[in-house]
């Protein structure tokens, strides 16, 4: 989805989403935030990782999925904040 440039931006990031799937549960029960740093910590790590991708040039993001292009572009037209397309693009790869 992403090509290469995830592991690039985030060497770890395989290790965070393993990390962030094990607990998402917190996130799908509410889990007060203060208890859940077992899902924050991981989430927070991708989420700074597809921010970093996402303000990448495009054309240093030619390896990226025509799926993500088109929601990156999308949400460009509609002018939506970097860290709510951080998450929508966090939801679609933990999807």
């Amino acid at each position: 989805m992403f090509g290469d440039h995830l592991h690039t931006i985030e060497p770890d990031i395989v290790r965070h989403m393993l990390g962030f799937n094990d607990f998402v549960w917190m996130i799908l029960f509410r889990y007060p935030g203060v208890f859940a740093s077992e899902v924050s910590a991981p989430r927070n790590k991708i989420t700074e990782a597809l921010k970093t991708f996402i303000t990448l040039p495009e054309d240093q993001r030619s390896e990226q999925a025509w799926s993500v292009k088109t929601v990156l572009a999308a949400q460009k037209f509609v002018n939506i904040d970097l860290k709510s397309k951080a998450s929508i693009l966090l939801m679609i790869l933990w999807a």
